[in-house]
C-alpha cells in the first residue's frame, strides 16, 4: 500500500520517455518532498497497480498507453496487471498521487492540480 508523508507527492514514471523524464524534473523543482518510482527500472507489484488504479478512479485497463490506437480488451484485471508488469512501457505516465489527490500528468500545470 502506498504510504505518504502529508506533503509528499508521490511520482511514477518511465526514463524511457522524455516527456516523463521533464516531468520528473518539474516536480523536483517544485515540491519539497517527492518520492520517484521510475517503473522502467522498478517492478511494479499487483497491489499496488490496483491502488493506483483505485487513487485514480480509473479501471486497470485504463492505465495501458495506446499502442497503434488500440488498448486490448482482456477479460480480467489479473491480465491488465500481467502486462503492464511484463511491458512496463505501456503504462500511461507519470502519475503523480499527494495525500488528497492522484493525476495522470499531461503537462508541468497539472502539478498546480495537486
Amino acid at each position: 500500500m502506498l504510504e505518504e508523508h502529508p506533503e509528499e507527492l508521490l511520482l511514477f514514471y518511465n526514463s524511457k520517455f522524455v516527456n516523463d523524464r521533464k516531468m520528473y524534473a518539474h516536480a523536483e523543482s517544485n515540491f519539497k518532498h517527492i518520492r520517484a518510482f521510475d517503473v522502467a527500472r522498478e517492478p511494479i507489484k499487483g497491489t499496488l497497480l490496483e491502488e493506483i488504479a483505485m487513487r485514480l478512479n480509473l479501471p486497470l485497463s485504463e492505465l495501458l498507453r495506446e499502442n497503434d490506437g488500440t488498448i486490448p480488451d482482456l477479460s480480467n484485471d489479473s491480465d491488465y496487471i500481467k502486462i503492464i508488469q511484463h511491458n512496463p512501457d505501456m503504462l500511461r505516465t507519470p502519475i503523480a498521487i499527494s495525500n488528497t489527490k492522484a493525476i495522470i500528468v499531461e503537462s508541468p500545470g497539472d502539478f498546480f492540480k495537486m
